[in-house]
């Protein structure tokens, strides 16, 4: 078990978005339905820790509003329609922008030496989404990113 501080837990929304009644439905294909048992897909990057004059949890929450502009419907929700006429459900994703998750914490206790370490047994503690399935996308946002100060001054960005 390693502690892990939250400074901050924010939603991030795409740039300039506009709240539209046409805004735009994504039907999940049969191929997109498979996975909805399973959990968010995890994977973390390791980076030196920037100079701290260029502010770089704002610069990534900034650069991750305009890329949600492009990639719009990883902003949205996972929605769950009931089909009463043939007792099945659907699912399709809501672009309305709701955001994605941004965790940024700090693990002051974990060196990067640490976390690469084979026998490491804390990495779901860096994930802000570990353990949620897919189909929980109805009521959680489809993306999550979390930042963690390390120790030695590096920065373990980890995303679903």
């Amino acid at each position: 078990m390693v502690d892990i501080v939250v400074i901050s837990d924010t939603i991030v929304r795409p740039e300039s978005y506009e709240d539209r009644s046409d805004r735009a439905k994504i039907h999940l294909t049969p191929w997109d339905l498979s996975f909805l048992r399973t959990e968010y897909a995890q994977r973390a990057l390791i980076f030196p820790k920037p100079d701290p004059e260029t502010h770089m949890i704002s610069q990534l929450k900034s650069s991750l509003s305009a890329a949600l502009k492009i990639f719009y419907p990883y902003a949205g929700r996972l929605v769950k329609t009931h089909n009463e006429d043939d007792k099945t459900a659907s699912f399709f994703v809501d672009c309305d922008g709701s955001g994605v998750r941004f965790v940024h914490a700090a693990a002051v206790t974990v060196s990067v030496s640490d976390v690469l370490r084979p026998d490491n047994d804390y990495w779901s503690e860096f994930f802000p989404a570990n353990g949620v399935k897919s189909w929980e996308g109805v009521s959680k946002p489809l993306l999550a990113f979390q930042v963690t100060e390390l120790k030695d001054g590096s920065y373990h960005r980890v995303w679903l």
